[in-house]
């Protein structure tokens, strides 16, 4: 028999008994590996599996070639076999080192490579750690007999983790586990039951199909579901499965249970100032990120798309990849983990002047949904120069008292690919007894750098009120006398009314004296700021242009 023909790796193990038989051990990956009386599947191309081959004595014939993997396997890592002995029965022994595959439907089971019915095998932990994940190495100690006279029951998955977290109240798809008889016997399946401490949390609808008989190289399956019933925690329990002549054997189930928890990174998200128009190669745009976070105990999904809504919604979208081309966004269903963060970029391209507002609308299944972000951006003209120049907050007004300061906030953005190494501010406008000053008033712009901001202020003087002046001897005569005639009670009628008569025309030349050579204008006052609404413009040159932003002062 030529081994190498059939892609095997060397042999491990050769023993020859007391009638000249042969036994071999190896690995092979070829699927033309002959099987002879095998209850195993032959290995198929690119699957590592062993086999385990006994020759006649005369070398003529196979007895039996098998390979200990079950069919059902979509792949199996075994190392080589190390140890082959035979008994004066007849039966071989093969010891080696196996790998237990993870169940890809569901992280955290383990399928049998083979199969471990005491007995007929018999499956040692190995010492080592299971590294790298999922595959776990065991020992193993395999014994062929000639006949076992016996069915062979295996469980497959020997592990149900239901990974996915539930909410309270929901319940999982329902998991498979298989029933298989590797005997030489028909398998008496006497009952199937669920146990243990939360073994009200999982359920089979089915599993009564599987008490029944079991041919040779047959299998039944019945499913198990997972109901979360707390809000929040791990259930555990054990799927208990009887033979009639044979030990039970048991799955161990474990579902998790938990509720997710949106929470907000940044919110509003503030974009800054853009430029409108927008330019060419999209300059003058801006980006920000938003970002949220899964607080809780469970996974949280999105229930629909995002939605932007508002009085801008156009201003702002989701750039696709390089070079800014804007798309939907679309979030994917496996939701988001618990502890995971997401962040989503935004551009801002102004469609208009001034603030430009929007909300981006979230429906999760996370308590308190729909989640809203808002988007706040500011759209000053786009200038040229490679620069534009305005309002950082869209306020370019400002109230104040005379004596008062007005403050603006303004911001120079770079729009083109070249930087400009200085700038020069300069205020014009301002009313008799104020000054304007900008900081800084000369600064440098790098190309597509971060925008310069720039602080105007308007300082103003306060305006004095008239006092009165001194009065003159005339008039301190004429009121004296207008107090004495007050005073004295003549007693003649006419007399008295004369008097009078001559104290009241004193009276009113005293009060006409006081008004002589006063200020005009400002409803009595003198001096500071007059009253009046001003118009300023801050002027930002570079690059051999200007561009400026009009300002507007209100005083009081």
């Amino acid at each position: 028999m030529n081994f190498a023909s059939f892609g095997t790796a060397p042999t491990t193990s050769v023993f020859v008994d007391s009638l000249g038989a042969a036994y071999t051990a190896g690995v092979t990956t070829s699927a033309a590996y002959p099987a002879v009386a095998s209850i195993f599947s032959p290995p198929r191309d690119t699957v590592v599996s062993i086999y385990i081959t006994k020759i006649n004595p005369a070398g003529s014939a196979l007895v039996y070639s098998t390979f200990p993997n079950p069919s059902f396997f979509t792949s199996v890592g075994y190392l080589p076999s190390r140890t082959t002995a035979v008994d004066t029965n007849g039966n071989a022994y093969v010891a080696g080192v196996a790998t237990e595959i993870a169940d890809p439907s569901s992280p955290g089971d383990f399928m049998p490579n083979i199969p471990t019915t005491v007995g007929a095998f018999q499956l040692v932990p190995a010492t080592f750690p299971c590294s790298p994940e999922p595959s776990c190495g065991h020992m193993f100690l395999l014994k062929m007999a000639s006949s076992l006279g016996s069915p062979v029951p295996t469980l497959n998955p020997r592990l149900v983790n239901f990974s996915a977290i539930l909410q309270k109240g929901t319940t999982s798809a329902p998991r498979t586990i298989q029933i298989s008889n590797f005997g030489d016997a028909n398998l008496t399946v006497t009952g199937i039951s669920i146990s243990g401490t939360n073994a009200v949390d999982f359920a089979s609808a089915d599993s009564s199909t599987c008490v029944t008989t079991i041919a040779v190289a047959g299998s039944c399956s019945f499913h198990v579901t997972f109901t979360a019933n707390v809000a929040t925690g791990t259930s555990n329990a054990v799927v208990t499965v009887n033979f009639g002549g044979q030990t039970s054997q048991t799955v161990p189930l474990m579902g998790q249970a938990g509720f997710p928890v949106f929470q907000f990174g940044s919110n509003p998200v503030d974009f800054g100032t853009g430029a409108f128009p927008v330019g060419a190669a999209q300059t003058g745009t801006t980006s920000a990120i938003l970002s949220f976070t899964n607080t809780g105990t469970g996974p949280m999904h999105f229930l629909s798309q995002p939605l932007l809504i508002g009085a801008n919604p156009g201003d702002f979208c989701h750039p696709l990849g390089f070079g800014g081309a804007c798309g939907p966004l679309t979030l994917g269903a496996g939701g988001v983990p618990p502890g995971q963060t997401v962040q989503i970029t935004f551009r801002f391209f102004p469609q208009g002047l001034g603030t430009r507002t929007a909300q981006l609308v979230l429906q999760t299944d996370a308590a308190g949904s729909p989640e809203t972000f808002t988007f706040t951006g500011n759209a000053i003209p786009q200038g040229n120069g490679g620069f534009s120049f305005g309002t950082a907050n869209a306020v370019g007004t400002s109230t104040i008292t005379a004596g008062q300061t007005a403050n603006y906030s303004l911001v120079a953005i770079p729009t083109g690919f070249n930087g400009i190494p200085a700038f020069t501010i300069s205020c014009t406008g301002a009313p008799a007894g104020s000054s304007c000053s900008a900081s800084p008033n000369s600064f440098s712009l790098p190309a597509n750098g971060s925008p310069q901001n720039v602080s105007v202020t308007v300082t103003t003087t306060p305006r004095t009120t008239a006092s009165l002046k001194k009065m003159r001897p005339v008039a301190w005569w004429s009121l004296a006398a207008a107090l004495g005639i007050v005073l004295v009670r003549p007693r003649k009628r006419r007399l008295r009314g004369m008097l009078l008569m001559t104290g009241m025309l004193a009276l009113v030349a005293t009060l006409l004296s006081c008004g002589g050579g006063g200020s005009t204008g400002g409803g009595g006052g003198s001096g500071g700021t007059p009253p009046g609404t001003y118009s300023l413009t801050v002027t930002a040159t570079g690059n051999g242009a200007t561009n400026s932003a009009p300002l507007t002062l209100n005083v009081r």
